[in-house]
């Protein structure tokens, strides 16, 4: 039962690749949008950010 329920998550895109993958665009775009001046920093948090389950 574990192995179908792995399997059906990775298809659903929460597999550690799709996971890990997402989180460096989560950060890619705060570094982008942190690279423009402006007075407001932007901090992706909580599990868009998570990589301590990956």
């Amino acid at each position: 039962m574990s192995v179908e329920i792995c399997t059906i998550m990775t298809r659903l895109g929460y597999g550690e690749e799709m996971r890990r993958w997402i989180v460096e665009k989560y950060r890619e775009h705060d570094r982008l949008i942190n690279a423009q001046p402006s007075e407001v920093t932007d901090i992706t948090a909580g599990s868009k950010a998570d990589t301590g389950n990956i």
